[in-house]
């Protein structure tokens, strides 16, 4: 398996982190205005817990060992204690992205906790067990969910035309194929409705997202990502188009460190908005009714990056005739998260429940009948929730594309 991390009493904590982090590190100005807006600490009251807290820990521990006090005395020594509930605080997070969207500064912790997650991961501090597990998970079934991967492509509709070769592959991702089929499914029906040529890999693996943001970027990692950009390539595509939000931000952050690639990578969600703005896409069937639409984090934040998905889905919610679009009161930029990133669905399941209930009641008030969202881990939390009899909702949940897909 990926091997088991030990703690370490010789601890490096900067030599890992870019100069960005660095300085991102160094511009926090205790403000504390992310504590208000950070949904894991409004959901569990835990104000150890945030944002500002971490990053003071974070420095004073890099101060106490390369400083300037450390760097003329010599280091001193952390008690093991306070790296361990640091770590364990770092996984009591979504990385949803809310603090850097409102940060006064610019601090962008969705990344920059996936980084600190990787430090302590090397020095043995966190959940090590999740870690170890989800690894050897992934080693022996490429998806998360240990299911067979001959079974990955059982969500393919009948009649559904795809091509062995095109410009476009659509990546499908483990939940979409394991998990939440109707989102794939309705992608592929509006892609053969909007008469684009597509191509899927018949021996996908897991994008590597899983680990990557439980901190482990090892062997494991490289060879699910390097099957993946192999077998593109051998296919010759020029674009590749995942849904998943967790597929988009790891294949377009961390698989080009791990080989170059020869191809765009692109949301689905933009192939399909622009099909729908050139007439390529039209949906025949109204729908008379309210909808409220839920921003999935790693698509309305983008990453800090710039890179946010806000009004593709909306206009192709619009696009359906008589659909009445009903704002949520945390929508877009701000939207809140629904408790499935960021490992926490495995690291504190009570706590990913919690914060799902909490957006199902806010959707429940807006007065829509069907609640749509756009990222499978949203739709499968969702799902877990009502199933588990955790909270039985009086809104429907729909996928954007499988919506779509019943009005074409």
């Amino acid at each position: 398996m990926g091997g088991i991390m030990t703690k370490k009493d010789n601890i490096n904590l900067i030599e890992n982190l870019s100069k960005k982090r660095l300085v991102e590190l160094n511009a926090c100005t205790n403000c504390g205005y992310c504590v208000d807006w950070c949904p894991v600490v409004s959901t569990s009251e835990d104000y150890r817990n945030t944002p500002m807290e971490k990053i003071r820990k974070f420095n004073s521990f890099v101060q106490r060992t390369h400083g300037l006090k450390a760097r003329i005395f010599g280091p001193e020594k952390i008690d093991p204690a306070e790296l361990e509930e640091f770590a364990e605080d770092l996984y009591n997070c979504t990385t949803c992205g809310r603090c850097g969207a409102v940060c006064t500064v610019g601090i962008h912790c969705q990344e920059l906790w996936s980084d600190l997650r990787l430090i302590m991961r090397k020095l043995g501090f966190g959940p090590q067990e999740y870690v170890d597990c989800a690894v050897k998970i992934l080693e022996d079934n490429h998806n998360p969910f240990e299911l067979p991967i001959k079974e990955r492509n059982n969500w393919v509709p009948d009649k559904v035309k795809m091509f062995k070769k095109a410009d476009l592959a659509f990546f499908v991702g483990c939940e979409l194929a394991y998990k939440a089929k109707p989102m794939a499914q309705g992608v592929v029906k509006l892609l053969n409705a909007a008469n684009i040529p597509f191509l899927i890999l018949e021996d996908e693996y897991c994008c590597g997202f899983p680990i990557y943001t439980l901190g482990d970027r090892g062997k494991e990692f490289e060879l699910e990502v390097k099957h993946n950009i192999d077998g593109l390539i051998e296919k010759g595509v020029k674009t590749v188009a995942p849904y998943c939000p967790c597929c988009l931000g790891v294949m377009k952050r961390s698989w080009p460190e791990v080989k170059k690639l020869p191809f765009e990578i692109i949301h689905i969600l933009g192939i399909v908005s622009d099909a729908v703005d050139e007439k390529k896409l039209t949906f025949t069937k109204g729908f008379k009714g309210k909808v409220t639409y839920h921003d999935p984090c790693y698509l309305s934040r983008g990453f800090g990056k710039g890179e946010e998905l806000i009004d593709e889905p909306r206009r192709i919610i619009n696009s359906i005739e008589g659909v009445k679009l009903i704002e949520m009161e945390h929508n877009k930029h701000l939207s809140l998260c629904a408790g499935s990133g960021g490992g926490l669905r495995r690291t504190n399941l009570e706590l990913s429940t919690e914060m799902s209930i909490k957006v199902l009641k806010e959707a429940e008030d807006t007065g829509a009948e069907i609640l749509l969202t756009a990222c499978p881990a949203v739709y499968e939390r969702f799902k877990m929730t009502i199933e588990e009899g955790a909270y039985k909702p009086k809104i429907k949940v729909m996928d954007v594309l499988e919506f779509a897909s019943h009005h074409l």
